[in-house]
């Protein structure tokens, strides 16, 4: 397609978009439906996940992508083309790829090691000045040396999915295939 610019945006947007020597043609409108069609189901498929994207954040980059891969993995099950031997394994990976990125965005490994919520924290005076207080762990040394144990295995935890996310998606170009 050729762009050609006017002098103002509608005589631009009349050469452009609306060409007067084919307007009657399907080949002229056919593409722009299309696009136009899609472009309606992706705003309102994508509308709830595009209002919570923040630039600060990269979870908001894999709940576009669970998003996108969760799409995938639906249409992949229900009509892909390929034999079963070689579409199950993709879509488990997907599955699990999911999974893996639905965790990291709960932010949920402390719970799944064991941390106990059970015991709060008190606020003790500070002895050298008075009108300060201090925040101290009101749990028993037992309570305390499994939270320390469970923070300790979440940190590993989230180290060991991050690492096995990042593998399933070195085999993403595959999943097309």
């Amino acid at each position: 397609m050729e762009v050609r610019f006017a002098s103002g945006f509608f005589k631009s947007f009349k050469r452009n978009i609306i060409d007067i020597n084919k307007p009657w043609k399907w080949a002229f409108w056919g593409d722009r439906y299309y696009r136009i069609k899609r472009a309606i189901k992706s705003l309102i498929s994508y509308f709830r996940i595009t209002t919570e994207m923040v630039p600060w954040d990269y979870d908001s980059i894999l709940k576009m992508m669970k998003f996108q891969v969760g799409v995938l993995s639906n249409y992949l099950e229900k009509h892909g083309l390929e034999v079963e031997e070689d579409r199950l394994p993709k879509i488990e990976k997907m599955k699990r790829f999911i999974e893996l990125a639905n965790h990291h965005i709960e932010d949920d490994y402390a719970d799944r090691c064991g941390y106990n919520y059970d015991y709060g924290f008190k606020f003790v005076p500070v002895e050298e000045k008075p009108d300060l207080t201090q925040l101290v762990s009101a749990a028993p040394p037992e309570v305390e040396e499994n939270n320390t144990r469970a923070i300790k295995e979440a940190h590993e935890l989230e180290e060991k999915e991050w690492n096995e996310m990042i593998e399933l998606l070195k085999d993403m170009r595959g999943w097309w295939d």
